[in-house]
């Protein structure tokens, strides 16, 4: 077997376990979303995080749990420029019991398995790529 054809069937195979990652993170959203508390949360900080010379901001919220205590969370998005601001209301969920909550939203719910369902999708795309041409791959070099 050739070698491309070769690194399109680990491209492949790589592409279907990270499919599979995003089914399963997906699936452990959902639970989440059923088994969570609604509630409000005020944005009280952002936290400004710094990689390689450029400054990300990261929102913490504070709501009261189900046991009507004042609990706080950092989000595990950060932005720049700021999504939110100091005060913002946004509704979360949270797990009773836990420390776990995330912003009630598209991508505070679902970053994960979009970003595994978007690299899954390429990495089948460049798998058939290279099994289907894999003779335009080799000349390439």
């Amino acid at each position: 077997m050739k070698k491309s054809k070769q690194i399109s069937i680990g491209l492949i195979i790589f592409a279907f376990a990270l499919a599979f990652g995003a089914v399963v993170q997906f699936n452990n959203t959902k639970d989440f979303i059923e088994n969570g508390n609604k509630t409000t949360a005020i944005v009280i900080e952002l936290v400004e995080e710094y990689d390689e010379g450029s400054t990300t901001y990261t929102p913490v919220f504070r709501y009261i749990n189900e046991m009507g205590d004042t609990t706080t969370f950092e989000s595990s998005i950060s932005s720049n420029p700021p999504e939110y601001k100091v005060g913002d209301i946004e509704n979360i969920i949270f797990m009773p019991n836990t420390d776990d909550a995330r912003v009630d939203s598209l991508w505070g719910l679902y970053t994960f398995t979009i970003m595994l369902s978007i690299f899954s999708t390429i990495l089948i795309v460049l798998g058939i790529i290279f099994y289907v041409y894999p003779s335009q791959i080799s000349s390439l070099k």
